[in-house]
């Protein structure tokens, strides 16, 4: 059920177009192969470009000069700002042209001149947008890609293929993280930083190279964690990596020692019980990467 925005003389703004309650509104200016599948409540602004293997869902908004391509799905309630280009090849001279794929998820707001591209063959096939993520102006998310539920991406950063951030991790302005790079769940990257190693869980780094520098208190606060759980995440990171202990989060004598990073590790998941759940997480991310 797809028509053309009555607005054709642009006397009456799109987004005001009371079509817009009926069926798909369409900008004239915009260019929409026959093949594309579009919900009846997404509206495609003006001089957007919609290939044949796109499939828009409801609610979804194409403000205006957005581009998408190839293999690419777009969940309820995305919001697409202007200049930006979605499911196109990807940057990988491997590449031979394999259909793959774009997967993004209900209510991401993705801002003006992101790039995302399509997956490839050797790392899966498809670059995955969570829910409900935020991907501000000049964003490039590279091939193979995955981004959690509730992740911020900030202006300029680049994340190159096969990356993966977990469910709410922040990725400060300016930043650029290497291939096959893995943040875990409430990280935060401070901006301006180069990340070419594994960041923890609930973790903050930053720099050129970025290093862990501590535990994301804030993002653990705002999520409402408990607080003998943070205490017990303190308590773990100290073990794990060292620092300054105080009182409120000093390892007790029998939580000390371990000659290596694993060995660490293994003891905190052996002190679960007492360090709490976010404790076991940091200790997961070492011994399983993956």
């Amino acid at each position: 059920n797809m028509r053309t925005c009555p607005c054709a003389d642009m006397s009456i703004s799109p987004s005001f177009c009371p079509a817009r309650a009926l069926s798909t509104v369409i900008h004239p200016s915009a260019v929409v192969h026959p093949e594309a599948e579009i919900n009846e409540s997404a509206e495609v602004g003006p001089h957007c470009v919609v290939g044949p293997g796109v499939r828009i869902g409801s609610g979804v908004r194409l403000l205006g000069s957005v581009h998408v391509d190839g293999l690419t799905t777009l969940g309820p309630g995305v919001t697409v700002y202007p200049f930006v280009t979605l499911g196109h090849p990807p940057q990988d001279l491997k590449h031979r042209g394999e259909a793959t794929r774009l997967e993004v998820g209900e209510g991401v707001t993705i801002r003006e001149h992101v790039s995302v591209h399509a997956g490839t063959v050797g790392g899966g096939g498809v670059t995955t947008i969570g829910s409900s993520c935020l991907l501000m102006a000049g964003v490039h998310v590279g091939h193979d890609c995955s981004l959690g539920a509730r992740t911020i991406v900030a202006s300029g950063s680049l994340l190159a293929g096969h990356v993966t951030l977990g469910e709410g991790v922040v990725v400060g302005g300016q930043c650029a993280v290497h291939q096959h790079v893995h943040l875990g769940r409430g990280a935060y990257l401070g901006g301006g930083s180069v990340l070419a190693r594994d960041l923890g869980p609930h973790t903050l780094a930053f720099g050129n190279r970025a290093r862990a520098r501590g535990l994301n208190l804030v993002g653990l606060r705002r999520a409402q964690n408990p607080r003998e759980d943070v205490r017990g995440a303190l308590i773990a990171y100290r073990l794990l990596f060292g620092g300054q202990a105080s009182g409120f989060a000093h390892p007790p004598p029998h939580m000390q020692g371990g000659k290596t990073l694993a060995e660490r590790a293994r003891q905190v998941v052996a002190c679960t019980a007492q360090l709490g759940p976010i404790a076991q997480e940091l200790a997961d991310f070492i011994l399983n990467p993956n």
